[in-house]
């Protein structure tokens, strides 16, 4: 026997192939309705491999399949196709690895549920779990993608619910969690696996790089902040996040913008603030590749206020003395003189109310 432990995908001239009992056996494991038939595309991971009367036969571990318990059984090699994994991304990418934590990797822990994907930038999740699945500290190892996301290759803790008879059973299995946005299915795929490759034995992969398909990411540095009336905004470019497909890229508006604000077809946004307030909105952003293909993000712009004090007070004018305060000194506004009289006025008026309730007591 020969230690294999990859995963492989099913491409059979029959369009399925049947585990077998042993090598060469033309006994199946067990009815096919007990789940030991894998169709063309099915995904199977091959424990070891067995020499038999020239031909090499795989090895399929007991698991959870798509139509139940399967048994262990064998499938013969030339059915199979190896398929790039996480051990394949770790060759051309563990240099890249870190071992220091962020604060983003307390984020991906209080998750309300997260997608596990099978590398970094993988064009295919591993499996999305819901708030019952918990990270099991600590991270192997970290990573950052060419567009500044951070990943981290965890342990997660999960419970299938109707596994078997007995109930529902506690698991576990290792892949990698977008610390940056943990909860999204949909995230560029930066690195898309390349097309499964004919296995043989003692084969070093050489993976020819898959496309990368057409993605625009999004950035809160991209939103455009409030601003004064008149005033111009900090260019803004876009194009930093706009990657894979085929170029040259250009870019446009989606819907409605604001009528002071451009985009170029590099994608840099421009603009003059307008004289007159205007308050905050969003505006969307379309990019095309040169296949047509297309994608857009949408950004928020800020209130547009009016900035400057002597704005807001040009039409308050100040009081001049009149003609009846022409006695007053240079510099005296006779604040010290009306006081006086608001004391003295006010004073008769307390008195005078108090004379009248005693003359009508009396």
């Amino acid at each position: 026997m020969i230690g294999e432990g990859r995963t492989f995908c099913v491409s059979s001239p029959d369009g399925y192939v049947s585990a077998k009992r042993e090598p060469g056996s033309e006994v199946d494991v067990a009815d096919p309705s007990w789940g030991t038939v894998y169709q063309n595309g099915e995904i199977v991971v091959i424990g070891s491999v067995y020499l038999h009367e020239g031909e090499y036969w795989g090895n399929t571990p007991e698991g959870h399949g798509r139509d139940g318990i399967r048994p262990t059984g064998w499938i013969p090699m030339s059915n199979l196709l190896l398929m790039y994994t996480n051990t394949d991304f770790e060759k051309e990418h563990g240099g890249e690895f870190y071992s220091s934590y962020s604060a983003a990797y307390g984020k991906a822990l209080s998750a309300e549920k997260l997608v596990v994907w099978q590398w970094p930038g993988s064009d295919r999740p591993k499996r999305i779990m819901d708030n019952s699945a918990k990270i099991v500290p600590p991270a192997r190892y970290f990573f950052k993608d060419s567009i500044g996301r951070e990943w981290a290759y965890i342990t997660v803790e999960y419970v299938i619910p109707s596994y078997s008879y007995f109930g529902p059973l506690r698991t576990s299995l290792i892949g990698w969690v977008c610390l940056s946005d943990p909860e999204n299915p949909n995230l560029p795929a930066l690195f898309p696996a390349p097309a499964p490759i004919k296995w043989s034995l003692g084969l070093i992969p050489e993976w020819s790089p898959a496309e990368v398909p057409l993605y625009f990411s999004g950035d809160a540095a991209y939103n455009i902040p409030d601003g004064f009336v008149g005033t111009a905004i900090n260019a803004v470019d876009v194009s930093g996040g706009a990657g894979g497909g085929k170029e040259p890229y250009s870019f446009a508006k989606i819907g409605v913008w604001p009528s002071w604000l451009s985009i170029s077809a590099e994608g840099v946004i421009s603009g003059v603030r307008p004289a007159m307030a205007q308050t905050a909105t969003s505006i969307g952003i379309m990019l095309t590749d040169s296949t047509g293909t297309f994608r857009s993000i949408y950004i928020n712009v800020g209130a547009v206020v009016v900035t400057d004090y002597s704005i807001a007070t040009s039409n308050v004018t100040t009081p001049t003395p009149s003609s009846a305060d022409n006695s007053a000194e240079p510099g005296d506004d006779g604040g010290g003189f009306n006081l006086l009289w608001l004391l003295v006025g006010g004073g008769a008026l307390v008195a005078l109310c108090l004379i009248l309730v005693f003359w009508r007591k009396h």
